[in-house]
């Protein structure tokens, strides 16, 4: 597929949307046509070397003819997929690229030094049952995060990858996004107006071991009085360190992602960069 170049704004999101899905869609069916010529080929050579311990050489020369022919295919296909990419140039750079550059390093400076968890699950707690004085209940998957971007998209700005344990990963380019479902079989493709971010520190109570850069602010019991007093009754309650996490919440039309992180100290820089580039929706 030859190499496209758009300049992305309001009236060619669409043009650009069925450009992605077209690349994308073109590079599945390479991947999918390579494993089954790898497979073949796979196939070929088990037949190969066996047929040369015979006498049967003409056999020998047609499987090895087929091997060669299977290896230049696949040779092909892989050629084709290198060359399955999208170019993409951003309007007005000059403008954009400064904030963007340090909206990127804000953030990885949050995720890298300190923990960060994909929230996966969410809800008020009972407080009177629960005998705790948490308002909320988080099921959170711990994430190891690295920077990855979408290498059959060549933008002139480098994306935000924002990873999804449960869900579908997200990559956020200055004037757009891209969804990538977990099966790998689909993506969409939204306008970066469409989607908005809130920051937000809040109180947790922390029984696991405390990440780099946790900030404790308080401290609490395993089970508690309303009053917020350590509940006697229970003879193996023990204390529990309250501290500061931030919240970054990312949501559209199709999209709703919460992460949380254990670096508050650096996330009003964050808070700061978000705003600059037009996605902030809230202030701490």
């Amino acid at each position: 597929m030859k190499t496209s170049f758009l300049s992305i704004s309001d009236k060619n999101l669409e043009e650009l949307s069925q450009q992605i899905k077209l690349t994308y869609n073109n590079l599945h069916a390479l991947n999918q046509k390579i494993r089954s010529a790898n497979k073949k080929l796979i196939f070929l050579n088990f037949l190969y070397f066996p047929s040369r311990l015979t006498l049967l050489r003409a056999i020998y020369s047609k499987i090895k003819d087929k091997k060669d022919a299977q290896s230049a295919r696949i040779k092909e296909l892989k050629n084709k997929k290198d060359g399955c990419v999208l170019t993409v140039s951003i309007s007005n750079l000059d403008k954009v690229k400064d904030d963007w550059q340090n909206f990127l390093n804000s953030f990885n400076t949050v995720v890298k030094t300190g923990a960060v968890w994909d929230i996966v699950y969410e809800d008020s707690v009972n407080r009177i049952e629960s005998r705790t004085i948490a308002q909320k209940a988080y099921d959170r998957k711990e994430i190891i995060y690295k920077e990855k971007n979408l290498a059959w998209i060549l933008c002139d700005l480098k994306c935000l990858y924002l990873p999804n344990k449960q869900g579908n990963d997200i990559f956020l380019y200055p004037t757009f996004f891209v969804v990538l479902e977990k099966n790998g079989k689909k993506v969409q493709v939204y306008g970066i107006k469409d989607l908005r971010i809130t920051i937000e520190k809040t109180a947790y109570i922390e029984e696991e071991d405390l990440p780099s850069k946790t900030k404790v602010v308080d401290h609490t019991w395993k089970m508690t009085n309303m009053d917020s007093s350590i509940d006697r009754r229970f003879k193996s309650n023990y204390k529990i360190p309250v501290v500061e996490y931030g919240i970054m919440r990312i949501f559209s039309k199709d999209v709703d992602e919460a992460y949380m992180f254990s670096n508050v100290e650096n996330l009003t820089g964050l808070k700061d960069s978000c705003g600059k580039v037009g996605l902030l929706n809230n202030i701490l």
